[in-house]
């Protein structure tokens, strides 16, 4: 049993401080992991930051990060790990095998530890920067686990909800949202692999359909990839009419994507109003937002002080905040500034949700300063970018989905993650816009036509000149665990030349 196992990992280890890989299939390790008095991080296996030598360095540096005693890990990975050369990590690596024969220690008691002690440790997904430690106490991670579903309106341990997801159990959205979530109300939760889902997207509602599922999510880019990638011919034997919540979050959210994801499977049953959009991030545990309205996706149009995102001319909102959570929009660099209705801003938040602070830093104390844009509007929130991702460009603020967009429509597609913005100084030019896209075997003859569409359009809609393009194969833009864009890795590459990029002349070589 979970219990038993959880005693004898306390009883036999005095260290309290593990990192788990490959939690999908090791779901006891995790609830192990949960019940000591320290704290664990998780990683996901070497499929999903890259493999090889990307992933052992990714684990070596959670390592020193975390101060970690021990890797809990398959011998697969330890080998790996090995063959890198990472030899400070290999040598604390333990199998879970070797672990459960390590004899309980004689007269030990097990912790019980207290609402507001440390639960676990959630890695922040690094995608504008290095990863940082998120201490999570048992009080926020039960709290954010019950508001989700008061949000939904779930009753717990009751046999009308169950739910499937193929997100990571490394990330909070995953952790958080969909197996805690699960665990806390007490309904079935079907688990498959990310790398399922990305190869087959229709595998995912295929076991929505099969298990009469009434709940799972997504960020923006999943259901984008359905709409691209399952066509109507392939609808026969989905059914989704059992689906009350689809909820979607994680990044900015598309009316488009969403009306187009329902519009193709309504002849499967989708609910009209089954998406639910909601907002939140790792320093909160997870969730801030639900759109609790059952009302589906509804908008608003761009603030008349702010910059659209992108193409889009109106804003979806995320709902109201969660239960016992306030947020409030200050001044950017001026959180004593607060701003009112309808004025975009930086998204503030405070809850017991919010977290105890960094680990190996100071604890953090009242508001949670989010580096998220917004405005609020009849008390729902309107998401409009990040501050850190602001490019000033001859003036002008944009945000680096302006560009991105602007790209990905020209490729004849969208929500796809193939392109990334950003920009460098170049000396009494200031700041310049970079774009990098990458490029399918399919488009490598058409580079050239690319080439003036992409600048083009970014002259016509957005009023700026691309000081370099650089097209590039697919898998040369670097994305977290999550998917989400590392765009100030993939700055640091370019600025050190070490992005293998496509000359236009070269393509058909």
């Amino acid at each position: 049993s979970a219990s038993a196992t959880a005693w004898r990992l306390n009883s036999s280890v005095k260290a309290r401080r593990f990192i788990f890989c490959d939690l999908p299939l090791r779901l006891l390790n995790y609830l192990t992991a949960a019940s000591t008095k320290r704290g664990e991080g998780q990683v996901p296996h070497t499929g999903m930051l890259g493999g090889g030598k990307s992933y052992t360095q990714k684990l070596s540096s959670i390592v020193g990060l975390l101060g970690a005693k021990f890797i809990v890990c398959d011998s697969s990975t330890r080998n790996e790990i090995a063959e890198n050369g990472h030899t400070e990590a290999f040598k604390i690596t333990v199998s879970p095998d070797e672990l459960s024969k390590i004899p309980p220690l004689s007269g030990h008691v097990c912790h019980i530890p207290g609402p507001d002690e440390l639960a676990f440790i959630q890695l922040t997904s690094g995608s504008t920067g290095q990863q940082r430690a998120i201490n999570i106490s048992h009080r926020s991670a039960c709290h954010n686990a019950w508001a989700i579903g008061n949000a939904l309106n779930c009753t717990q341990y009751s046999e009308n909800d169950s739910g499937v997801s193929w997100l990571p159990l490394n990330h909070d959205m995953g952790l958080v949202g969909c197996l805690l979530f699960s665990i806390v109300y007490g309904f079935d939760l079907q688990l498959l692999r990310p790398e399922t889902f990305l190869a087959r997207p229709r595998t995912w509602l295929q076991i929505i359909s099969d298990c009469k599922a009434t709940m799972t999510t997504a960020p923006n880019f999943a259901y984008q990839s359905c709409i691209e990638r399952i066509g109507s011919q392939e609808l026969s034997g989905l059914d989704l009419s059992s689906v009350r919540a689809l909820m979607t979050g994680a990044e900015i959210i598309r009316a488009d994507t969403c009306n187009s994801f329902q519009e193709l499977f309504a002849p499967s049953g989708l609910q009209p109003n089954a998406f639910v959009p909601c907002y939140g991030l790792a320093e909160a545990t997870l969730a801030v937002t639900f759109d609790s309205s059952r009302s589906g996706i509804h908008t608003l149009p761009v603030p008349n002080n702010s910059e659209p995102p992108g193409d889009l001319q109106s804003i979806v909102s995320n709902g109201k905040a969660i239960a016992d959570t306030e947020i409030q929009i200050v001044v950017p660099g001026r959180p004593t500034e607060i701003l009112t209705d309808g004025m975009v801003g930086e998204v503030c938040v405070r809850g017991p949700g919010v977290f105890l602070g960094y680990y190996g830093e100071v604890p953090h104390q009242d508001w949670l300063y989010t580096g998220d844009l917004g405005f609020i509007s009849n008390s729902e929130l309107y998401l409009t970018g990040r501050c850190k991702d602001l490019l000033i460009i001859r003036g002008k603020n944009l945000m680096p989905s302006d560009l991105e967009w602007i790209a990905e429509r020209e490729l004849g597609g969208g929500g796809t993650e193939r392109t990334c913005a950003f920009s460098v100084q170049n000396g009494h030019e200031g700041e310049q816009a970079v774009l990098v896209v990458e490029i399918p075997q399919s488009l490598l003859n058409s580079l050239h036509i690319l080439d003036r569409g992409i600048r083009a359009r970014i002259v016509r809609e957005i009023g700026i000149s691309v000081a370099d393009l650089v097209f590039a194969r697919r898998g040369q833009i670097p994305k977290t665990t999550s998917g989400k864009v590392q765009r100030n890795l993939l700055k640091q590459r370019y600025l050190a030349n070490g992005l293998e990029r496509i000359q236009i002349g070269d393509a058909h070589e």
